[in-house]
């Protein structure tokens, strides 16, 4: 092999790597674009999942000035289409079924509270009250029991908390409100 060979093979494999190199660029080019649409559409969702819930979070809050059962149950059936995932959604609901009589209806609005907030001891509270309300004691301290696990400071406030008076002298009741 002569010099013009070699030279020739070298310029061979500068060209290679050189197509290489523009191979692998354009091809990282073509996925940091595609990662970047893909952090455009995902900021775009959370803005607008942000603004739903949001827009659920004012219906929520509108309630709270309703009077009338109806009307608050309308307006935060509004807010479920929304957002039906909004925080404290289905406990609003829950207390507007209970205002006008339906425990059991009550009850299906904690239950849902519980299942999309499972670590929020509110929607284990209000359950455990309208559990009381139906008297079925047991299933209240479950749900009190379950609070108190998930937020240990919940233990002091069930001390002398008016809703679960009729518990209250209940060996579970009493065990929990010992806890520290």
């Amino acid at each position: 092999m002569n010099c013009t060979d070699a030279l020739t093979a070298l310029n061979i494999i500068v060209a290679t790597l050189g197509l290489m190199f523009i191979g692998i660029t354009i091809y990282e080019y073509v996925r940091l674009k595609t990662i970047r649409n893909d952090f455009e559409n995902l900021s775009k969702r959370l803005r607008e999942e942000n603004i739903a819930a949001q827009k659920a979070m004012h219906r929520i809050i509108a309630s709270y000035s309703l009077s009338d059962p109806l009307g608050k149950i309308e307006l935060l059936e509004s807010a479920e289409k929304i957002d039906p995932t909004a925080f404290n959604l289905y406990n609003s609901i829950g207390y507007a079924w209970l205002s006008k009589g339906e425990q059991v209806r009550a009850a299906n609005a904690f239950r849902e509270a519980t299942r999309l907030h499972p670590n929020d001891k509110a929607g284990y509270f209000d359950l455990a009250y309208v559990y009381v309300l139906m008297n079925q004691p047991d299933l209240a301290l479950e749900c009190l029991e379950r609070a108190v696990q998930v937020d240990p400071s919940s233990a002091a406030d069930l001390k002398d908390n008016p809703q679960f008076a009729a518990i209250s002298a209940e060996t579970r009741y009493q065990r929990l409100t010992a806890r520290p």
